[in-house]
């Protein structure tokens, strides 16, 4: 489990799915409490990666992420253990309004505590889950779910945007003054609206594989980019300054490394993230969770060493 932590400390965690993928979960804070929240779950049948980012404004931030990235994927397990290969999407909003109540749960038993408080336990979550040919995804907030195609390392300092895209459209508003403004989360009086949440169905690339990385606002969020015109008056788009590290640097690194040994090394990728994540300086607390499918591992190894 990450985000308990305090000052300056980061984490990484990598395990194996039951289908072959890798699934990583990592977290850096510089403040004294992380106030994100990440965690894995690989089952026999379903793995699941849940990331959530406390409202700051909120009391108890760094609980209401716990409490709902802990209790979505106790329902992943509890699906899991039950037997269950497939998901469907009534399945799956369930497992939201359990946490739902998982969160009213824990505010009623410690309802003393936030007397005459407006804004309490409040928290994105961003979750996906892993079937055998799919990978179902849901989120409310903000943050980012990148999709990379498999063969992204084809893409390495040429046309790169080409193989990958940020399937997160976040629960955000521009107020009178031009900041950003959050209208979708969890509480625990129950979604900010009940239609708020996003789910997305996303089939298994059986050619090339995938990469899914799923980030809080702190690493990348499409309402964070900046936009501009040139003197062309063309509309430019910033592309996100820490996932283009992340692809270009890091898992260029990681996958020059297991060419040259000729197998996938889960070490050497913890230490890819490890340097990232020290490396970079984030104007928040940071999470990433990523999947990686077999496929992706097992076609650039194909197409990469000679036969």
């Amino acid at each position: 489990m990450l985000g308990e932590k305090g000052l300056c400390s980061s984490f990484v965690i990598i395990k194996k799915s039951g289908a072959g993928s890798i699934v990583v979960g990592c977290s850096k804070t510089e403040k004294a409490q992380n106030e994100d929240y990440c965690d894995l779950y690989t089952g026999t049948n379903l793995t699941a990666i849940a990331i959530a980012d406390g409202l700051g404004s909120s009391t108890d931030a760094h609980i209401a992420s716990r409490l709902a990235v802990e209790s979505f994927l106790n329902n992943v397990k509890s699906a899991d253990s039950r037997g269950k290969v497939s998901l469907n999407h009534i399945d799956i909003r369930r497992f939201w309004e359990n946490t739902v109540k998982n969160l009213r749960g824990y505010y009623e038993e410690n309802k003393r505590n936030y007397m005459n408080k407006s804004d309490v336990l409040q928290t994105t979550l961003i979750t996906l889950i892993e079937l055998k040919d799919r990978y179902e995804v849901s989120y409310i907030g903000n943050g980012s779910i990148w999709h990379i195609r498999g063969d992204f390392w084809r893409f390495w300092n040429k046309r790169w945007p080409w193989c990958m895209s940020d399937l997160m459209i976040g629960h955000s508003f521009l107020d009178q003054n031009g900041r950003e403004v959050l209208y979708g989360f969890l509480e625990p009086t129950g979604l900010t609206s009940s239609m708020s949440i996003k789910q997305l169905t996303v089939w298994k690339d059986t050619y090339c594989g995938e990469v899914f990385i799923l980030s809080t606002d702190g690493i990348s969020s499409s309402d964070h980019l900046k936009v501009g015109r040139d003197t062309s008056h063309k509309l430019w788009i910033e592309v996100n300054p820490h996932i283009e590290s992340l692809i270009n640097n890091g898992l260029k690194e990681y996958f020059e490394g297991i060419f040259n040994k000729s197998g996938e090394n889960t070490q050497l990728l913890k230490k890819v993230l490890e340097k990232f994540l020290n490396e970079r300086t984030f104007d928040d607390d940071a999470t990433l969770g990523i999947i990686m499918s077999n496929k992706t591992i097992e076609h650039f190894l194909n197409k990469n060493t000679p036969s």
